[in-house]
Formats: structure tokens, sequence, C-alpha cells
């Protein structure tokens, strides 16, 4: 199976490990994937919408993986059991939805966590630390006219960020794509602050220039 640039990224950071959880399945190819490759040994392919599932399920049977993959029907992770899976990858969701998973009580035996957040990545970050985890890894990934990123992590304490870090990780910097990273951040922030500066209400366009200020610094 050839993944995505997105989803090669999110299965390169998840490795190898004895059991794997997809939340937010979809298609259930990241679980086929490391399967085919020998990298995962069960896996629980899970989504909140029966439609999601019956893709992944047709999947799942092409790919001879019926016996080795568990569909799930699951918010989030309230449907996976203690020690269920050693790696769990939540991916293609908003920054706000995985940081409301971060907060809710997780099922024993999580060694790792493989986040792809679409949006409010600064945000994901915070909630990591907040919520007893560090990052350990992430990666850049250019997809059409988008850039992804993907973060790894674990349980542990310790790791101190800055504001600036949370906006622009320690992780990203040497990414080979990460100069192109910035340019299209501070596009896309220069063209927010246009369609706001006039607003009444000028929190918006004070974090677009805030924003800026920080990309600016690694041109």
């Amino acid at each position: 199976m050839n993944l995505t640039p997105r989803l090669s990224a999110v299965a390169d950071l998840a490795g190898k490990s004895l059991s794997l959880a997809d939340i937010g399945t979809d298609h259930a190819y990241i679980p086929i994937y490391l399967m085919q490759k020998g990298l995962i040994s069960t896996a629980v392919a899970a989504d909140i919408n029966e439609g999601p599932l019956e893709r992944a399920d047709k999947n799942i049977r092409k790919a001879g993986l019926s016996d080795k993959i568990a569909l799930r029907l699951s918010d989030g992770l309230d449907n996976i059991k203690d020690n269920e899976a050693e790696t769990v990858v939540i991916a293609g969701m908003g920054g706000e939805i995985i940081s409301h998973m971060l907060e809710k009580p997780k099922p024993l035996g999580i060694k790792k966590m493989v986040l792809q957040p679409m949006t409010d990545i600064p945000l994901v970050r915070r909630k990591l630390h907040e919520n007893g985890m560090i990052i350990t890894a992430e990666r850049l990934a250019a997809e059409k006219d988008k850039i992804y990123t993907v973060i790894a992590c674990e349980y542990g304490t310790g790791q101190v960020f800055s504001d600036e870090d949370y906006i622009v990780s320690p992780f990203i910097k040497d990414d080979p794509i990460f100069a192109e990273y910035i340019n299209k951040q501070l596009g896309i922030c220069k063209t927010n602050l246009e369609k706001t500066k006039n607003a009444e209400d000028k929190s918006f366009s004070a974090q677009f220039e805030y924003l800026i200020s920080i990309y600016e610094k690694f041109i």
C-alpha cells in the first residue's frame, strides 16, 4: 500500500510496536500499512461514525487482515480497552478535538501517541504538556498545497517550551521543508491580518501580528 506524504509521516513516527489504535481511522490505511510492513501485530481501527468503519472494513478485508485489525465504534479513546494499544494514532482531526481527547482519561498501556492535527497545532503542543506528556519528535509533510505537522509524544514531564516554542517547535527547525513551512505560515497570517485589520475586535489582528513577528524571526 502506498501512502500519501501526510500519512507516510504519521506511519514513520508510529514505527514499530506490539499494538496500535488508529482513532478516526476512516479508510484504515495506517493500520493496514503498518501491518503489511510487519511493524505491528494487532490493531484497532476506531471511528465515531459507522460510515468510515464500513470503508475501513472493506479495505481490511481486501488486505486479508480481518483477523489482525479489529473495528471499533468509539468516540476518541472512550471504547479502547486497557492494554489494547501501545501506540495511538490520531490523525486528520482539528486541534481542538485532539486537545479535548488529551484531557480525558486514557486507557492503560499506551506508550506513545502520534498526532496529526489539522488546526490549532500550538494548542495541541500545550495540551500535551498540561496532561503529562512530552514531545519526542515532529515531522513536516508537504501534500498538494498544504504542509502538515505530525507530532510523536510519550508520557513524561520536565519538558519546557516558551510561548514561541509552542508556535514554532524546536523539533521542526531542522526539517528539510522548514523554510517552506515558515513562508507558508507567514502567507496565511498576512492574508488573515488583511481580512481582520478593520474589524471592531482588534484581538484578531493583534494575534496575527504577533504570529507574523514570530515567523519572521526564522526567515
